[in-house]
């Protein structure tokens, strides 16, 4: 059986960073431990794409020594590098531009997302028929009051005002087939919102509940 017959599926992981500097080498660890535990059972290859969105501490000097360290094909680094500050979003659709999986993962790099998830991804958009697995947070531990009730009356005004599924607590942490994926590169809008985007495109998606940490 040859590497192409091995390595059949690929998934690529988007992590965006802004002034994430301490958490870089933490992010990637964990991650590829994730990664590494099922994608050789599984003969699937991964990439990490970090996204520096015009950090202005020693975020982009990570990501060099990263990369440079972490070349094999079958669990490459790669990052890309704005020349300011743009936003999530627009670091969001940079990586899915860039990326090259079968499957694609958003993920943030403060470890809220937990990497953990990312086998129960892969299996439902893989084996269960859905096009998207998506993480559901379940509790906001450590938040403000304010801000949580902020956040919650927010989702559900917009929900009901565009109507969408955006309840609280379905964030951008999610794994995509390629065919959401694209649907989503499709779309021609400038400003994005993509939490809004990925109800919009109407594709299936499963949901796994997570606790914020």
């Amino acid at each position: 059986m040859n590497i192409e017959e091995r390595r059949a599926d690929k998934i690529s992981i988007i992590v965006p960073c802004y002034n994430e500097e301490a958490c870089i080498e933490i992010v990637y660890a964990e991650t590829a431990a994730a990664m590494e535990a099922f994608t050789e059972k599984e003969q699937v290859s991964y990439e990490i794409i970090f996204v520096d969105d015009g950090s202005r501490d020693g975020t982009l000097k990570a990501l060099r020594e990263l990369a440079a360290a972490h070349t094999r094909e079958a669990a490459q680094v790669r990052y890309l590098s704005f020349s300011r500050n743009f936003g999530k979003e627009a670091a969001m659709l940079a990586g899915l531009r860039e990326a090259t999986g079968d499957y694609l993962v958003l993920m943030d790099a403060d470890l809220q997302h937990p990497p953990a998830l990312l086998k129960n991804m892969y299996h439902a958009v893989k084996y269960e028929g859905y096009d998207c697995c998506a993480g559901l947070r379940e509790d906001r531990t450590g938040e403000n009051p304010i801000r949580t009730f902020l956040s919650r009356s927010f989702y559900h005004l917009i929900g009901n005002a565009c109507h969408l599924d955006m309840g609280d607590g379905k964030g951008d942490f999610r794994m995509m087939n390629r065919a959401m994926t694209d649907s989503i590169l499709e779309l021609k809008e400038y400003n994005r919102y993509m939490k809004g985007i990925f109800s919009f495109v109407g594709f299936d998606t499963k949901w796994i509940p997570f606790h914020n940490t």
